[in-house]
């Protein structure tokens, strides 16, 4: 998240004409744009944290359906694309 909140903050912030007067609603729009994507991850965060945590038959077919994800696709089903996440934010 850390490096998306860089990205976007440094877009938002380097727009034409800007001042030291326009940086507060530069954080503004910088708010805008990270506060729907922060609470997806949050969420994200919160049901992986139940499930990671299941024991005996929930846990296996955890572990199963991960195995069958394969890698690639379980770090895309996190929300891990971080050129996709700061595109979408950047449409503005």
């Amino acid at each position: 998240m850390a490096i998306e909140d860089a990205a976007v903050l440094a877009i938002a912030s380097a727009k034409p004409g800007k001042t030291p007067a326009g940086i507060p609603a530069a954080l503004k729009r910088y708010g805008r744009l990270r506060r729907s994507r922060v609470r997806r991850v949050e969420h994200a965060a919160r049901r992986n944290g139940r499930i990671y945590h299941f024991t005996g038959p929930m846990a296996l077919a955890r572990d199963l359906t991960i195995k069958a994800m394969g890698a690639q696709t379980h770090a895309g089903a996190a929300g891990l694309d971080l050129r996709l996440a700061v595109r979408e934010q950047l449409a503005f």
